[in-house]
């Protein structure tokens, strides 16, 4: 298997369409370690899929969406404070992995 700009606690999919986290590689043999566990999955994407993100640019990544009991006017509020900041990161030249 071969992974492109992927960084430990990336989650991935199989081929099979299974998600999995990768946990990094061993040094002795180069072969991935992974996280198959689904809970540990779920966990991990809380917060956001933040796959090939350099470890600097994953703490400039920290939009949470959780599920919350909010009305249609704070929805839309979020929604729209979130896309002016993708959109002055994209003015700005950010790391184009961040803004998607």
């Amino acid at each position: 298997m071969q992974i492109q700009n992927a960084y430990a606690s990336d989650i991935l999919w199989s081929r099979n369409g299974d998600p999995f986290i990768l946990k990094g590689t061993d040094e002795e043999t180069g072969n991935f370690i992974v996280d198959k566990n689904f809970n540990n999955v779920q966990q991990a994407a809380k917060n956001g899929i933040k796959n090939g993100l350099s470890p600097e640019n994953r703490d400039a990544y920290n939009i949470q969406l959780e599920d919350r009991n909010i009305d249609d006017n704070q929805r839309k509020s979020l929604i729209n404070d979130i896309h002016k900041k993708i959109k002055s990161m994209k003015q700005n030249g950010d790391d184009p992995n961040l803004i998607k």
